[in-house]
Protein backbone atom coordinates (compact mmCIF):
# COMPACT_ATOMS: atom_id res chain seq x y z
CA UNK A 1 0.00 0.00 0.00
CA UNK A 2 3.20 2.33 0.89
CA UNK A 3 4.33 1.28 -2.08
CA UNK A 4 1.35 2.02 -4.19
CA UNK A 5 0.86 5.60 -2.64
CA UNK A 6 4.78 6.81 -3.33
CA UNK A 7 4.02 6.28 -6.58
CA UNK A 8 0.78 7.93 -6.59
CA UNK A 9 2.90 11.29 -5.25
CA UNK A 10 5.55 10.63 -8.09
CA UNK A 11 2.93 10.20 -10.81
CA UNK A 12 1.47 13.92 -9.11
CA UNK A 13 4.14 15.69 -8.61
CA UNK A 14 5.57 14.64 -12.40
CA UNK A 15 2.34 15.85 -14.03
CA UNK A 16 2.41 19.03 -11.79
CA UNK A 17 5.96 19.32 -13.27
CA UNK A 18 4.77 18.97 -16.76
CA UNK A 19 1.93 21.20 -16.63
CA UNK A 20 4.88 24.00 -14.97
CA UNK A 21 6.90 23.40 -17.70
CA UNK A 22 4.30 23.63 -19.82
CA UNK A 23 3.34 26.89 -18.67
CA UNK A 24 6.28 28.29 -18.56
CA UNK A 25 6.89 27.51 -22.40
CA UNK A 26 3.58 29.37 -22.88
CA UNK A 27 4.93 32.78 -21.07
CA UNK A 28 8.67 32.51 -22.95
CA UNK A 29 6.09 32.52 -26.26
CA UNK A 30 3.51 35.56 -25.58
CA UNK A 31 6.32 37.92 -23.46
CA UNK A 32 8.36 38.26 -26.68
CA UNK A 33 5.59 39.51 -28.89
CA UNK A 34 7.10 43.45 -27.56
CA UNK A 35 10.03 41.62 -30.15
CA UNK A 36 7.58 43.43 -33.14
CA UNK A 37 8.62 46.32 -31.95
CA UNK A 38 12.21 46.44 -32.26
CA UNK A 39 14.26 49.28 -34.00
CA UNK A 40 13.67 49.98 -37.28
CA UNK A 41 15.01 53.37 -38.44
CA UNK A 42 14.90 57.32 -38.02
CA UNK A 43 13.88 60.14 -39.97
CA UNK A 44 13.09 64.31 -40.14
CA UNK A 45 16.44 66.02 -39.55
CA UNK A 46 15.98 68.85 -36.86
CA UNK A 47 15.02 72.79 -37.85
CA UNK A 48 12.76 74.54 -39.16
CA UNK A 49 10.90 75.24 -41.61
CA UNK A 50 9.29 72.54 -44.38
CA UNK A 51 10.96 69.63 -44.79
CA UNK A 52 12.37 69.56 -41.14
CA UNK A 53 10.70 68.87 -37.63
CA UNK A 54 11.43 71.65 -34.87
CA UNK A 55 11.65 70.38 -31.43
CA UNK A 56 8.43 70.03 -29.26
CA UNK A 57 6.03 68.22 -32.28
CA UNK A 58 3.08 67.38 -30.82
CA UNK A 59 1.38 64.60 -32.72
CA UNK A 60 1.92 61.94 -35.95
CA UNK A 61 -0.17 59.83 -38.36
CA UNK A 62 0.18 57.83 -40.79
CA UNK A 63 -1.89 57.10 -43.66
CA UNK A 64 -2.99 53.88 -45.46
CA UNK A 65 -0.51 54.49 -48.32
CA UNK A 66 2.30 54.96 -45.46
CA UNK A 67 2.62 59.11 -46.35
CA UNK A 68 3.32 59.91 -42.41
CA UNK A 69 2.30 63.42 -40.93
CA UNK A 70 3.89 65.46 -38.19
CA UNK A 71 2.20 68.03 -36.81
CA UNK A 72 5.21 70.11 -35.98
CA UNK A 73 3.73 72.83 -33.12
CA UNK A 74 6.61 75.16 -32.84
CA UNK A 75 6.98 75.88 -36.81
CA UNK A 76 2.89 75.93 -37.10
CA UNK A 77 3.32 73.43 -39.83
CA UNK A 78 1.88 69.88 -40.58
CA UNK A 79 5.19 68.46 -42.02
CA UNK A 80 4.95 65.31 -44.67
CA UNK A 81 7.25 62.74 -45.69
CA UNK A 82 7.29 59.39 -47.38
CA UNK A 83 7.20 56.33 -45.45
CA UNK A 84 11.15 56.19 -46.18
CA UNK A 85 11.60 59.51 -44.36
CA UNK A 86 12.14 61.71 -47.36
CA UNK A 87 9.80 65.47 -47.52
CA UNK A 88 6.80 65.18 -48.88
CA UNK A 89 5.47 68.21 -48.59
CA UNK A 90 3.08 70.14 -45.88
CA UNK A 91 1.58 73.29 -44.88
CA UNK A 92 1.27 75.94 -42.45
CA UNK A 93 -0.99 75.72 -39.65
CA UNK A 94 -1.56 77.88 -36.42
CA UNK A 95 0.35 75.76 -33.74
CA UNK A 96 -0.87 72.30 -34.46
CA UNK A 97 -1.07 69.75 -31.16
CA UNK A 98 -2.75 67.17 -32.84
CA UNK A 99 -3.20 65.31 -36.33
CA UNK A 100 -5.35 62.01 -37.45
CA UNK A 101 -5.96 60.54 -41.01
CA UNK A 102 -9.53 59.95 -41.29
CA UNK A 103 -10.61 56.77 -43.18
CA UNK A 104 -12.04 58.97 -46.23
CA UNK A 105 -7.51 60.12 -46.58
CA UNK A 106 -8.02 63.85 -44.96
CA UNK A 107 -6.33 65.37 -42.59
CA UNK A 108 -7.67 66.10 -39.52
CA UNK A 109 -5.45 68.85 -37.22
CA UNK A 110 -5.72 70.44 -34.13
CA UNK A 111 -4.35 74.17 -33.42
CA UNK A 112 -4.63 77.34 -32.26
CA UNK A 113 -7.45 77.90 -34.91
CA UNK A 114 -9.46 74.51 -33.62
CA UNK A 115 -10.05 71.75 -35.73
CA UNK A 116 -10.18 71.46 -38.96
CA UNK A 117 -9.84 69.19 -42.22
CA UNK A 118 -7.27 69.04 -45.01
CA UNK A 119 -7.41 67.73 -48.18
CA UNK A 120 -3.52 66.06 -48.77
CA UNK A 121 -2.42 68.73 -50.55
CA UNK A 122 -2.83 71.03 -47.08
CA UNK A 123 -6.25 73.00 -48.79
CA UNK A 124 -8.36 73.03 -46.35
CA UNK A 125 -11.81 71.86 -46.78
CA UNK A 126 -14.17 72.60 -43.26
CA UNK A 127 -13.77 73.83 -39.61
CA UNK A 128 -14.75 71.53 -37.19
CA UNK A 129 -14.32 73.48 -34.06
CA UNK A 130 -13.07 76.78 -33.02
CA UNK A 131 -11.95 76.04 -29.55
CA UNK A 132 -8.10 77.08 -29.45
CA UNK A 133 -7.68 74.41 -26.47
CA UNK A 134 -8.54 71.07 -28.13
CA UNK A 135 -4.89 69.06 -28.32
CA UNK A 136 -4.70 65.37 -29.87
CA UNK A 137 -7.40 64.01 -32.62
CA UNK A 138 -8.37 60.90 -33.61
CA UNK A 139 -10.75 59.73 -36.20
CA UNK A 140 -12.92 56.70 -35.54
CA UNK A 141 -13.89 54.23 -38.59
CA UNK A 142 -17.18 55.77 -38.81
CA UNK A 143 -15.50 59.32 -39.28
CA UNK A 144 -16.39 60.91 -36.19
CA UNK A 145 -13.45 63.08 -34.78
CA UNK A 146 -12.74 63.00 -30.94
CA UNK A 147 -10.70 65.61 -29.90
CA UNK A 148 -9.06 65.86 -26.04
CA UNK A 149 -9.67 68.72 -24.03
CA UNK A 150 -7.51 68.98 -21.08
CA UNK A 151 -9.00 72.49 -20.05
CA UNK A 152 -12.14 70.98 -18.94
CA UNK A 153 -10.78 67.37 -17.95
CA UNK A 154 -13.08 66.04 -20.98
CA UNK A 155 -13.01 64.65 -24.59
CA UNK A 156 -15.20 65.77 -27.29
CA UNK A 157 -16.54 63.89 -30.33
CA UNK A 158 -17.02 66.82 -32.76
CA UNK A 159 -20.98 67.22 -34.32
CA UNK A 160 -22.10 64.18 -32.41
CA UNK A 161 -22.64 66.32 -29.06
CA UNK A 162 -21.38 63.11 -27.03
CA UNK A 163 -18.73 64.04 -24.14
CA UNK A 164 -16.50 61.72 -22.60
CA UNK A 165 -15.98 63.58 -19.31
CA UNK A 166 -14.92 63.09 -15.42
CA UNK A 167 -10.70 63.39 -16.17
CA UNK A 168 -7.92 64.79 -14.83
CA UNK A 169 -6.42 66.31 -17.82
CA UNK A 170 -6.42 64.22 -20.65
CA UNK A 171 -4.12 64.80 -23.81
CA UNK A 172 -4.18 62.42 -26.40
CA UNK A 173 -7.09 60.32 -28.05
CA UNK A 174 -6.98 57.20 -29.84
CA UNK A 175 -9.69 54.82 -31.78
CA UNK A 176 -9.14 51.22 -32.44
CA UNK A 177 -10.71 48.76 -34.67
CA UNK A 178 -13.57 48.08 -32.90
CA UNK A 179 -14.64 51.38 -32.17
CA UNK A 180 -13.49 51.46 -28.13
CA UNK A 181 -11.68 54.85 -27.42
CA UNK A 182 -8.75 55.10 -24.60
CA UNK A 183 -7.64 58.32 -23.74
CA UNK A 184 -4.23 59.37 -22.21
CA UNK A 185 -5.18 61.47 -18.67
CA UNK A 186 -1.86 62.73 -18.38
CA UNK A 187 -3.04 64.84 -14.97
CA UNK A 188 -4.06 61.22 -13.67
CA UNK A 189 -1.36 59.34 -14.67
CA UNK A 190 -4.17 56.55 -16.46
CA UNK A 191 -5.60 55.24 -19.46
CA UNK A 192 -8.95 55.55 -19.89
CA UNK A 193 -11.16 53.18 -21.84
CA UNK A 194 -14.57 54.04 -23.29
CA UNK A 195 -17.53 52.51 -24.76
CA UNK A 196 -18.54 54.11 -28.73
CA UNK A 197 -21.45 55.54 -26.94
CA UNK A 198 -19.51 57.10 -24.64
CA UNK A 199 -19.81 54.57 -21.40
CA UNK A 200 -16.60 54.38 -19.06
CA UNK A 201 -15.77 50.63 -19.12
CA UNK A 202 -12.23 50.83 -17.38
CA UNK A 203 -8.77 52.32 -16.56
CA UNK A 204 -5.44 51.29 -15.61
CA UNK A 205 -2.20 52.78 -14.71
CA UNK A 206 0.94 54.50 -16.88
CA UNK A 207 3.32 56.26 -16.38
CA UNK A 208 3.58 59.93 -17.50
CA UNK A 209 1.54 58.94 -20.29
CA UNK A 210 1.61 61.67 -23.01
CA UNK A 211 0.43 60.26 -26.22
CA UNK A 212 -1.49 57.30 -26.98
CA UNK A 213 -2.36 54.90 -30.63
CA UNK A 214 -3.81 51.96 -30.88
CA UNK A 215 -2.86 49.26 -33.46
CA UNK A 216 -4.71 47.34 -36.08
CA UNK A 217 -4.19 44.51 -34.18
CA UNK A 218 -5.74 46.13 -30.63
CA UNK A 219 -2.23 47.11 -29.07
CA UNK A 220 -2.39 50.13 -26.70
CA UNK A 221 1.05 52.20 -27.05
CA UNK A 222 1.43 54.66 -24.68
CA UNK A 223 4.18 57.51 -24.35
CA UNK A 224 6.15 57.69 -21.26
CA UNK A 225 7.88 61.16 -21.91
CA UNK A 226 9.37 61.27 -18.38
CA UNK A 227 10.92 57.54 -19.00
CA UNK A 228 11.61 57.66 -22.78
CA UNK A 229 10.01 54.74 -23.83
CA UNK A 230 6.82 53.88 -25.19
CA UNK A 231 4.56 51.33 -23.06
CA UNK A 232 2.65 48.34 -24.85
CA UNK A 233 -0.80 47.22 -23.01
CA UNK A 234 -3.12 44.87 -24.30
CA UNK A 235 -6.87 46.07 -24.57
CA UNK A 236 -7.67 45.20 -21.01
CA UNK A 237 -5.16 47.33 -19.96
CA UNK A 238 -2.72 44.54 -19.04
CA UNK A 239 1.10 45.33 -19.66
CA UNK A 240 3.04 43.77 -22.04
CA UNK A 241 6.42 45.43 -22.15
CA UNK A 242 7.83 48.69 -23.55
CA UNK A 243 10.33 49.81 -25.93
CA UNK A 244 12.40 53.41 -27.27
CA UNK A 245 15.89 52.49 -27.81
CA UNK A 246 17.53 55.47 -28.77
CA UNK A 247 14.57 57.91 -27.85
CA UNK A 248 15.36 60.98 -25.64
CA UNK A 249 11.98 63.02 -24.62
CA UNK A 250 9.16 61.27 -27.01
CA UNK A 251 5.87 63.30 -27.52
CA UNK A 252 3.75 61.45 -29.86
CA UNK A 253 2.95 57.78 -31.23
CA UNK A 254 0.87 56.37 -34.33
CA UNK A 255 0.76 53.11 -35.92
CA UNK A 256 0.61 52.55 -39.45
CA UNK A 257 -1.47 49.49 -40.88
CA UNK A 258 1.12 46.79 -40.46
CA UNK A 259 1.53 47.54 -36.62
CA UNK A 260 4.78 49.45 -36.69
CA UNK A 261 4.95 52.46 -34.10
CA UNK A 262 6.27 55.75 -35.59
CA UNK A 263 7.57 57.65 -32.35
CA UNK A 264 7.73 61.91 -32.73
CA UNK A 265 11.06 62.59 -30.08
CA UNK A 266 13.14 65.68 -29.04
CA UNK A 267 16.19 64.51 -30.61
CA UNK A 268 18.34 64.92 -33.48
CA UNK A 269 15.89 62.42 -35.90
CA UNK A 270 12.53 63.58 -34.85
CA UNK A 271 10.75 60.30 -35.24
CA UNK A 272 12.20 57.07 -34.87
CA UNK A 273 10.00 53.89 -36.19
CA UNK A 274 9.77 50.70 -34.23
CA UNK A 275 8.43 47.31 -35.78
CA UNK A 276 8.71 44.04 -37.70
CA UNK A 277 11.62 43.97 -40.35
CA UNK A 278 10.01 44.07 -43.77
CA UNK A 279 7.94 45.50 -46.10
CA UNK A 280 6.43 48.91 -45.45
CA UNK A 281 3.23 50.30 -46.29
CA UNK A 282 1.43 50.82 -48.73
CA UNK A 283 -1.27 48.43 -47.23
CA UNK A 284 -4.57 47.22 -49.01
CA UNK A 285 -6.86 50.39 -48.79
CA UNK A 286 -10.44 50.49 -50.39
CA UNK A 287 -10.39 51.65 -53.94
CA UNK A 288 -11.24 55.27 -54.14
CA UNK A 289 -14.72 56.52 -54.97
CA UNK A 290 -14.56 57.55 -58.60
CA UNK A 291 -14.32 60.87 -59.52
CA UNK A 292 -17.34 62.57 -61.95
CA UNK A 293 -15.71 64.11 -64.78
CA UNK A 294 -16.46 68.51 -64.61
CA UNK A 295 -15.89 70.37 -67.65
CA UNK A 296 -13.12 72.82 -66.84
CA UNK A 297 -14.19 76.56 -65.60
CA UNK A 298 -12.67 79.51 -67.56
CA UNK A 299 -9.77 80.36 -66.29
CA UNK A 300 -7.71 84.41 -64.66
CA UNK A 301 -4.55 84.85 -64.47
CA UNK A 302 -3.56 85.24 -60.99
CA UNK A 303 0.12 86.02 -58.58
CA UNK A 304 1.59 85.50 -61.86
CA UNK A 305 -0.10 82.00 -62.25
CA UNK A 306 -3.53 80.52 -63.17
CA UNK A 307 -6.37 79.54 -60.93
CA UNK A 308 -9.38 77.81 -61.87
CA UNK A 309 -12.47 80.77 -61.61
CA UNK A 310 -14.82 78.93 -58.66
CA UNK A 311 -17.02 80.61 -56.64
CA UNK A 312 -16.42 81.32 -52.82
CA UNK A 313 -17.49 79.11 -50.69
CA UNK A 314 -18.99 80.35 -46.99
CA UNK A 315 -16.17 80.33 -44.00
CA UNK A 316 -13.46 78.95 -46.46
CA UNK A 317 -12.54 80.83 -49.19
CA UNK A 318 -13.82 84.33 -51.09
CA UNK A 319 -12.67 86.48 -54.14
CA UNK A 320 -10.24 88.87 -53.88
CA UNK A 321 -9.81 91.39 -57.48
CA UNK A 322 -7.19 94.26 -57.40
CA UNK A 323 -9.31 96.96 -58.35
CA UNK A 324 -6.20 99.87 -58.74
CA UNK A 325 -2.94 100.72 -57.81
CA UNK A 326 -1.22 97.97 -55.99
CA UNK A 327 -2.83 94.91 -54.41
CA UNK A 328 -0.43 92.70 -52.17
CA UNK A 329 -1.85 89.15 -51.01
CA UNK A 330 -0.39 86.74 -48.39
CA UNK A 331 -2.13 82.84 -48.05
CA UNK A 332 -1.16 82.24 -44.37
CA UNK A 333 2.17 81.31 -43.29
CA UNK A 334 3.56 83.01 -47.14
CA UNK A 335 5.02 85.89 -47.94
CA UNK A 336 3.42 88.84 -49.70
CA UNK A 337 2.66 88.79 -54.01
CA UNK A 338 1.32 91.29 -56.09
CA UNK A 339 -2.26 90.68 -56.99
CA UNK A 340 -3.04 91.15 -60.66
CA UNK A 341 -6.58 90.18 -61.20
CA UNK A 342 -8.56 88.29 -59.62
CA UNK A 343 -7.74 85.23 -57.03
CA UNK A 344 -9.53 83.13 -54.80
CA UNK A 345 -8.07 83.09 -51.04
CA UNK A 346 -8.63 81.12 -48.28
CA UNK A 347 -9.90 82.50 -44.77
CA UNK A 348 -6.69 83.72 -42.58
CA UNK A 349 -5.03 85.21 -45.21
CA UNK A 350 -4.07 88.82 -45.44
CA UNK A 351 -4.21 92.03 -47.87
CA UNK A 352 -2.26 95.10 -48.02
CA UNK A 353 -4.05 97.81 -50.01
CA UNK A 354 -2.38 100.34 -48.56
CA UNK A 355 -1.18 101.51 -52.11
CA UNK A 356 -4.22 100.34 -53.87
CA UNK A 357 -7.88 99.65 -53.78
CA UNK A 358 -9.10 96.08 -53.76
CA UNK A 359 -12.81 94.49 -53.76
CA UNK A 360 -14.08 91.06 -51.86
CA UNK A 361 -16.66 89.08 -52.60
CA UNK A 362 -17.44 86.54 -50.19
CA UNK A 363 -20.66 84.00 -50.47
CA UNK A 364 -23.77 84.94 -47.91
CA UNK A 365 -25.70 82.52 -45.48
CA UNK A 366 -28.78 81.09 -46.30
CA UNK A 367 -30.58 83.16 -43.94
CA UNK A 368 -28.99 86.27 -45.55
CA UNK A 369 -29.48 85.72 -49.46
CA UNK A 370 -33.07 87.06 -49.23
CA UNK A 371 -31.54 90.77 -48.77
CA UNK A 372 -27.83 90.14 -49.85
CA UNK A 373 -28.22 87.92 -52.44
CA UNK A 374 -25.63 84.94 -52.93
CA UNK A 375 -22.48 86.98 -52.86
CA UNK A 376 -21.28 90.13 -50.51
CA UNK A 377 -19.31 92.51 -51.74
CA UNK A 378 -17.13 95.18 -50.43
CA UNK A 379 -14.52 97.45 -51.73
CA UNK A 380 -11.64 98.86 -49.29
CA UNK A 381 -8.12 100.95 -49.30
CA UNK A 382 -5.80 102.71 -47.60
CA UNK A 383 -4.96 99.75 -45.20
CA UNK A 384 -3.97 96.49 -44.67
CA UNK A 385 -5.85 93.59 -42.81
CA UNK A 386 -6.70 89.95 -42.40
CA UNK A 387 -9.60 88.04 -43.81
CA UNK A 388 -12.07 85.43 -41.89
CA UNK A 389 -15.37 84.34 -41.98
CA UNK A 390 -17.07 81.30 -39.88
CA UNK A 391 -18.43 78.38 -41.47
CA UNK A 392 -22.14 79.21 -40.95
CA UNK A 393 -22.36 82.83 -40.51
CA UNK A 394 -22.17 85.45 -43.87
CA UNK A 395 -19.91 87.80 -41.54
CA UNK A 396 -17.14 88.36 -42.88
CA UNK A 397 -13.99 90.28 -40.42
CA UNK A 398 -11.40 92.08 -41.74
CA UNK A 399 -9.10 93.00 -38.61
CA UNK A 400 -6.35 95.39 -38.87
CA UNK A 401 -3.13 94.11 -39.74
CA UNK A 402 -0.44 94.87 -36.65
CA UNK A 403 2.89 95.88 -38.08
CA UNK A 404 4.92 92.47 -37.29
CA UNK A 405 1.59 90.31 -37.16
CA UNK A 406 1.95 86.16 -37.07
CA UNK A 407 -0.73 86.12 -39.75
CA UNK A 408 1.16 85.75 -42.21
CA UNK A 409 4.50 84.28 -40.86
CA UNK A 410 6.29 87.15 -41.38
CA UNK A 411 6.27 91.16 -41.20
CA UNK A 412 4.23 93.90 -42.34
CA UNK A 413 5.13 95.10 -45.90
CA UNK A 414 6.69 98.34 -46.06
CA UNK A 415 3.60 100.36 -47.16
CA UNK A 416 1.22 98.53 -44.35
CA UNK A 417 3.78 100.21 -41.89
CA UNK A 418 2.44 103.78 -42.69
CA UNK A 419 -0.48 103.43 -39.84
CA UNK A 420 -3.05 101.13 -38.96
CA UNK A 421 -6.20 101.93 -40.64
CA UNK A 422 -8.40 100.81 -44.24
CA UNK A 423 -11.14 102.90 -45.63
CA UNK A 424 -14.18 100.76 -46.62
CA UNK A 425 -17.18 100.57 -48.55
CA UNK A 426 -19.85 97.58 -48.85
CA UNK A 427 -23.27 96.45 -48.83
CA UNK A 428 -23.66 92.93 -46.74
CA UNK A 429 -22.46 91.82 -43.17
CA UNK A 430 -18.93 93.10 -43.68
CA UNK A 431 -16.70 94.38 -40.03
CA UNK A 432 -13.66 95.99 -39.26
CA UNK A 433 -11.81 95.32 -36.57
CA UNK A 434 -9.56 96.89 -34.44
CA UNK A 435 -7.92 96.14 -30.65
CA UNK A 436 -10.35 98.05 -28.56
CA UNK A 437 -13.29 97.96 -31.14
CA UNK A 438 -15.37 97.20 -33.91
CA UNK A 439 -17.48 98.44 -37.08
CA UNK A 440 -20.42 96.17 -38.79
CA UNK A 441 -21.86 97.94 -41.89
CA UNK A 442 -25.21 98.53 -43.14
CA UNK A 443 -24.37 99.48 -46.50
CA UNK A 444 -21.94 102.42 -45.84
CA UNK A 445 -18.58 103.95 -45.98
CA UNK A 446 -16.39 104.42 -43.16
CA UNK A 447 -13.16 104.43 -41.71
CA UNK A 448 -11.30 102.40 -39.06
CA UNK A 449 -7.91 103.53 -37.56
CA UNK A 450 -5.69 103.18 -35.00
CA UNK A 451 -4.64 106.14 -32.74
CA UNK A 452 -2.40 106.52 -29.30
CA UNK A 453 -5.90 106.73 -27.34
CA UNK A 454 -7.51 103.67 -28.95
CA UNK A 455 -9.42 102.78 -32.17
CA UNK A 456 -11.05 105.21 -34.00
CA UNK A 457 -13.97 104.83 -36.14
CA UNK A 458 -15.89 107.66 -38.62
CA UNK A 459 -18.50 107.50 -40.69
CA UNK A 460 -18.60 109.20 -44.67
CA UNK A 461 -21.75 107.77 -45.55
CA UNK A 462 -24.50 105.76 -43.78
CA UNK A 463 -24.73 103.78 -41.14
CA UNK A 464 -22.31 101.63 -38.89
CA UNK A 465 -22.70 99.77 -35.62
CA UNK A 466 -19.29 100.26 -33.58
CA UNK A 467 -18.99 97.85 -30.45
CA UNK A 468 -16.61 99.03 -27.78
CA UNK A 469 -14.86 95.95 -26.06
CA UNK A 470 -14.53 98.38 -23.23
CA UNK A 471 -17.70 98.51 -22.36
CA UNK A 472 -19.20 96.07 -23.94
CA UNK A 473 -22.05 98.09 -25.84
CA UNK A 474 -23.18 99.13 -29.37
CA UNK A 475 -23.70 102.18 -30.53
CA UNK A 476 -25.06 103.65 -34.31
CA UNK A 477 -22.60 106.06 -36.28
CA UNK A 478 -24.40 108.05 -38.42
CA UNK A 479 -22.75 109.87 -41.71
CA UNK A 480 -20.24 112.82 -40.07
CA UNK A 481 -20.27 110.79 -36.86
CA UNK A 482 -17.12 109.53 -35.08
CA UNK A 483 -16.10 108.04 -31.82
CA UNK A 484 -13.33 106.51 -29.99
CA UNK A 485 -12.97 103.47 -28.36
CA UNK A 486 -10.43 103.15 -25.75
CA UNK A 487 -8.50 100.11 -24.51
CA UNK A 488 -8.99 98.77 -20.93
CA UNK A 489 -5.63 98.03 -20.20
CA UNK A 490 -2.62 98.57 -22.37
CA UNK A 491 -0.33 95.49 -22.10
CA UNK A 492 3.13 94.87 -24.12
CA UNK A 493 4.66 92.58 -21.99
CA UNK A 494 6.69 89.78 -24.04
CA UNK A 495 9.59 88.11 -22.29
CA UNK A 496 11.17 84.50 -21.54
CA UNK A 497 12.13 83.00 -18.12
CA UNK A 498 14.89 81.09 -17.16
CA UNK A 499 13.85 77.93 -14.97
CA UNK A 500 15.97 76.98 -12.37
CA UNK A 501 17.38 73.49 -12.35
CA UNK A 502 19.11 71.91 -9.58
CA UNK A 503 22.79 72.07 -9.49
CA UNK A 504 24.54 69.43 -11.20
CA UNK A 505 21.03 67.80 -12.74
CA UNK A 506 20.20 67.78 -16.70
CA UNK A 507 16.76 68.11 -17.46
CA UNK A 508 14.79 65.05 -19.68
CA UNK A 509 11.36 67.28 -20.08
CA UNK A 510 10.17 70.33 -18.64
CA UNK A 511 6.44 71.51 -19.35
CA UNK A 512 5.46 75.60 -18.67
CA UNK A 513 1.19 76.27 -18.34
CA UNK A 514 0.73 79.93 -19.21
CA UNK A 515 -2.91 80.79 -17.63
CA UNK A 516 -3.46 76.52 -18.05
CA UNK A 517 -2.08 76.31 -21.79
CA UNK A 518 1.39 74.67 -22.51
CA UNK A 519 4.24 76.66 -24.14
CA UNK A 520 7.10 75.98 -26.23
CA UNK A 521 9.41 75.41 -23.75
CA UNK A 522 13.82 75.51 -25.16
CA UNK A 523 16.13 73.11 -23.32
CA UNK A 524 19.52 73.79 -24.22
CA UNK A 525 22.45 75.26 -21.55
CA UNK A 526 19.48 76.98 -20.16
CA UNK A 527 15.94 76.21 -19.58
CA UNK A 528 14.25 79.18 -20.75
CA UNK A 529 10.19 79.47 -21.42
CA UNK A 530 8.33 82.75 -23.23
CA UNK A 531 5.80 84.66 -21.23
CA UNK A 532 3.23 86.58 -23.48
CA UNK A 533 1.26 88.35 -22.16
CA UNK A 534 -0.10 91.28 -25.02
CA UNK A 535 -3.44 91.29 -25.46
CA UNK A 536 -4.35 89.25 -21.93
CA UNK A 537 -7.21 90.75 -20.12
CA UNK A 538 -6.16 92.57 -17.31
CA UNK A 539 -5.66 90.43 -13.91
CA UNK A 540 -3.44 88.21 -13.19
CA UNK A 541 -1.70 85.42 -15.12
CA UNK A 542 -0.50 81.83 -13.39
CA UNK A 543 2.54 80.05 -14.61
CA UNK A 544 2.57 76.72 -13.84
CA UNK A 545 6.07 74.77 -13.80
CA UNK A 546 7.21 71.34 -13.88
CA UNK A 547 10.63 69.79 -14.76
CA UNK A 548 11.82 66.04 -14.67
CA UNK A 549 15.78 65.73 -14.78
CA UNK A 550 17.31 62.43 -16.30
CA UNK A 551 17.90 60.94 -12.70
CA UNK A 552 13.97 60.67 -12.09
CA UNK A 553 13.36 63.71 -9.90
CA UNK A 554 10.33 66.39 -10.46
CA UNK A 555 11.14 70.38 -9.98
CA UNK A 556 7.28 72.05 -9.66
CA UNK A 557 7.03 76.02 -9.45
CA UNK A 558 4.63 78.71 -9.85
CA UNK A 559 4.62 82.31 -10.53
CA UNK A 560 1.72 84.84 -10.94
CA UNK A 561 1.87 87.82 -13.29
CA UNK A 562 0.00 91.01 -13.64
CA UNK A 563 -1.24 92.44 -17.01
CA UNK A 564 -1.30 95.71 -18.20
CA UNK A 565 2.15 96.84 -16.89
CA UNK A 566 4.17 98.13 -19.36
CA UNK A 567 7.05 97.32 -17.29
CA UNK A 568 9.59 94.65 -19.82
CA UNK A 569 11.41 92.37 -17.10
CA UNK A 570 14.92 90.43 -18.14
CA UNK A 571 14.98 86.84 -17.55
CA UNK A 572 13.87 85.75 -14.21
CA UNK A 573 13.94 83.08 -12.47
CA UNK A 574 11.15 80.73 -12.58
CA UNK A 575 11.31 77.64 -10.50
Amino acid sequence: MDAARRAWTHRRRRVAFLFAAVAAVVVVVAAPALGAFTFLRTFGDTGSGPGSISPHAAGIAVAAGGRVYVADRMDSRVEAFTNAGAPDGGWAAAAPAGVAVAPDGTIVVSGLHGVRRYGTDGTRLATLSTDPDLTGVAVAADGTVYAADPEHGRVLALGSGTVLGGMASPGAVAVAPDGTIFVADGGAGVVRAFGPDGTALRSWPADDPRAIAVTPAGTVLVVDTGGSRVQAFDELGAPQGSFGSGLNVPYGVAADCRGAAYVVDNSSKRVAVYGDPGDPPPCAVAPPTPTPTVTPAPTVAVLGAVATDEEPILGVRGRVTAVSGTVLVARKGGGYKKLAGSTLLPVGSAVDATAGHVKLDFEAAAGDRPVYGRYMSGEFYDGSFTISQGPSDSLVDLKLLDEGSPATGRTATASAKKGLKVWGKAKGRFRTAGRNGAATVRGTRWLTEEQAGGTYFEVAEGVVAVKDFRTGKTRLLHAGDSYLATPTCISRRAFRIRLRVPPGASVRSAVVLVAGKPVVVRIGKRVTAPIDLRGVPAGKVRVTIRIRTSDGRTVSGKRVYQTCSDKQPGSVPAV
